[in-house]
């Protein structure tokens, strides 16, 4: 009886040894709130444009200011965007994923830092910031005249 009565102590002993070292190791994660998350999966509402898509196109066309040196050494193409719309609607970091150079990446980032306010996106019926995609696109005719942009598609 005496061995039994030791045996258990020693188990409590060492069960609570162990518990006591997995509880002073055991720091709980504090859960995001939403309005601190920079970038949703899925959001109820995604931010728009003023004015809605179409408006973009205007926009784009409208300020863009094609660089010299890309008129110059015959620079072309998408320069693909990223950027938060933040809870308020404000634009912020704003980052060139893919460029093409000659002055278009730093332009794409001055038009898209220069856009208005945005109507911003919303998720359980409260305004969130979200992480958009945008590409840009740099054209020019024959005589180095800009060409209106086209079609161009928000990535979400």
């Amino acid at each position: 009886m005496n061995k039994v009565i030791r045996l258990m102590v020693v188990m409590v002993l060492v069960n609570g040894a162990a518990m006591s070292q997995t509880d002073r190791n055991y720091i709980p994660k504090p859960v995001p709130k939403v309005d601190t998350i920079m970038q949703l999966q899925y959001v109820e509402q995604q931010p728009t444009f003023p004015g809605g898509d179409s408006l973009i196109n205007k926009f784009l066309y409208d300020n863009l200011k094609y660089p010299e040196l890309a008129l110059k050494t015959n620079i072309q193409g998408k320069v693909f965007v990223t950027f938060v719309v933040n809870s308020n609607g404000k634009i912020s970091d704003v980052k060139v994923i893919r460029g093409i150079g000659g002055g278009c990446d730093e332009e794409a980032i001055r038009l898209i830092k220069s856009m208005p306010n945005w109507i911003p996106g919303k998720y359980n019926g409260k305004n969130v910031p979200v992480q958009m995609n945008l590409p840009v696109k740099f054209l020019f005719d024959e005589k180095n005249k800009p060409l209106p942009i086209i079609q161009t598609t928000i990535c979400h």
